[in-house]
């Protein structure tokens, strides 16, 4: 009985570790509440070069020192921020919200005032309001798209998880 559970279990470990493959990640270790942010292979990732150029696509490749995006080959040293592309997709989409809002509320309103004939067409409550709901998409929009600067303290490096 022992030799049977120990040739199955056997047998099933060599038919499982056909689907197992060795796999890179990029990683991006930071302070704060989330220490690690990954990077797989075809995952999306915005960053900006040395140089100023803002590279944004899906990873096609990495290596230890390089990684392709869109065909090109960036060394990792030559990468100055990235963009955390994967968190925060709740303050974006509320920030797209706002903003819609905001051009709504103050047309809305106006054209209202004018279809009556009131004087004035636009109230300065109707600027209030539009100008909050603006400010609160612009701050929204600022968190959701928040960049990280690369320091001591925030490095960029690909992991080679190997069986």
């Amino acid at each position: 009985m022992f030799r049977l559970k120990h040739f199955l279990s056997t047998l099933l470990l060599l038919l499982f570790c056909g689907a197992l493959h060795a796999q890179k990640i990029l990683v991006f270790d930071k302070g704060g509440k989330e220490k690690r942010v990954r990077y797989y292979k075809g995952s999306f990732i915005s960053f900006k070069k040395s140089d100023g150029i803002l590279i944004s696509g899906p990873i096609q490749s990495m290596q230890d020192s390089f990684i392709v995006v869109l065909g090109e080959k960036v060394l990792l040293s030559e990468i100055k921020s990235i963009k955390k592309t994967h968190k925060h997709a709740g303050f974006r989409l509320f920030s797209g919200v706002f903003y819609t809002a905001s051009a709504a509320f103050f047309t809305i309103d106006s054209f209202n005032r004018i279809i009556n004939t009131e004087n004035p067409v636009v109230r300065r409550g109707n600027i209030r309001t539009s100008s909050i709901l603006f400010g609160a998409a612009t701050f929204m929009s600022i968190i959701g798209n928040r960049s990280y600067r690369m320091n001591d303290s925030r490095n960029l490096r690909v992991l080679d998880i190997s069986i």
